[in-house]
């Protein structure tokens, strides 16, 4: 990879499918830009498909989609950080960790509009997790979305 994804100071954390596309999750979305509103990146499955199959190996550069996550400013700081993410349909699943004093998980939801490159986090949809291991920097790493029935 190349660009700002490709920097270590991304620390990605986060990778899933939107579609089609690979979305990569920065730890710290918002250090990525200034101001409230951050960037997380997505790599198009033809990309990835056209570097695999061809002799062309040119690094490839992830795009940026804004990250909103306004009302969650007290994770923009060492400590905390996002570690996860998931997509149903348009809707988007984060988990967060957090040191402020002791470890904590939290789970929020939000939208993603891909036609205005955007994600937007609710502020009300924080939830803390039942962390039960108390181990530093291990809170929810990853996130599983299944379906019953």
């Amino acid at each position: 990879m190349e660009g700002e994804a490709a920097h270590r100071d991304a620390e990605l954390s986060g990778l899933t499918w939107y579609k089609d596309k690979l979305i990569l999750l920065p730890q710290f979305p918002i250090s990525l830009v200034t101001g409230i509103s951050g960037a997380i990146f997505y790599i198009p499955k033809e990309k990835i498909k056209q570097y695999l199959q061809t002799q062309n190996h040119a690094p490839i550069k992830p795009e940026k989609l804004k990250f909103n996550a306004d009302g969650f400013e007290r994770f923009n700081h060492d400590g905390s950080g996002y570690e996860a993410i998931a997509f149903s349909g348009d809707t988007v699943f984060v988990s967060i960790e957090s040191y402020a004093g002791e470890m904590k998980g939290y789970t929020a939801l939000g939208i993603i509009n891909f036609d205005k490159r955007e994600i937007r986090l609710d502020k009300n949809s924080l939830t803390e997790n039942d962390y039960t291991n108390r181990l530093p920097n291990h809170t929810e790493e990853t996130i599983t979305l299944f379906k019953i029935g």
